[in-house]
């Protein structure tokens, strides 16, 4: 079942907001549009936003079903104060590529080969349409692949590079990876690929992992990256069920 706190999962939400965490667990006591209460969802606040031609953000209580809309963008927590439980989500102005021009990755069926800094070959392709995690995978796999695994930094840094180097790559992204097998979901170590390899935690935790992620790695299962030269490029936990696009390798 789809918990929808933790996943947007209507496309056109999708399509229109990012979900920035790092200013999650905080809120706005002055300065926002509107307090709007009884909002089931975080893809519900989403709509009340859309529905104000001036909000441009907001900030979802999973709790309290809560949604503040506001008419700013915000990248710093100066001008909020902490709250448990909250999501807070951003405009984004992008949509699915239809003329794709990157030469690292055309939209098709075809596998691009990449180079990464030790020499080592991989060949990764995009795929351009929203699915499960599961559904992602089986498709890769029906390629004679799976969903792109990450067990290296020259692996992880070689994957940023293209999906910042690529106009249209500000998306999410599934790759392989999830914590679905474990017995104490809170153990890191226990984050695997389809073939039961832990995920890479070394040098450091947060050379793969995005700021405090994994946030919820109960409700959270599943790895994805997200694209675009605005992020990281690190993990960061999703839903299972959530729609996004996502790479295969073989």
């Amino acid at each position: 079942m789809v918990n929808c706190a933790y996943s947007l999962l209507s496309s056109n939400i999708r399509e229109r907001f990012r979900r920035f965490r790092t200013l999650d667990n905080y809120w706005g006591t002055s300065g926002f549009l509107q307090n709007i209460k009884n909002i089931r969802s975080a893809p519900g606040c989403g709509n009340e936003c859309i529905d104000n031609p001036e909000c441009l953000s907001f900030f979802y209580d999973t709790a309290n079903k809560i949604c503040q809309i506001h008419e700013y963008k915000y990248e710093t927590r100066t001008l909020f104060l902490p709250r448990p439980n909250t999501q807070y989500f951003s405009m984004i102005n992008v949509s699915v590529p239809t003329n794709y021009t990157c030469v690292v990755s055309p939209p098709d069926t075809s596998y691009t080969t990449a180079i990464m800094t030790d020499g080592t070959l991989f060949k990764y392709r995009i795929g351009w349409e929203q699915r499960t995690q599961s559904s992602a995978q089986s498709v890769c796999q029906s390629e004679g692949g799976t969903l792109i695994r990450i067990l290296s930094l020259t692996k992880l840094k070689t994957m940023a590079g293209i999906l910042t180097s690529c106009n249209g790559y500000s998306f999410e992204f599934w790759v392989d990876g999830s914590n679905l097998n474990a017995v104490d979901p809170y153990n890191i170590s226990q984050w695997k690929t389809i073939y039961g390899e832990p995920l890479p935690s070394e040098p450091s935790l947060s050379d793969f992992w995005y700021v405090n992620e994994p946030v919820d790695p109960v409700h959270e299962n599943c790895i994805s990256m997200y694209g675009g030269p605005n992020f990281d490029n690190t993990f960061v936990s999703w839903s299972c069920d959530g729609l996004f696009y996502y790479i295969c390798e073989k």
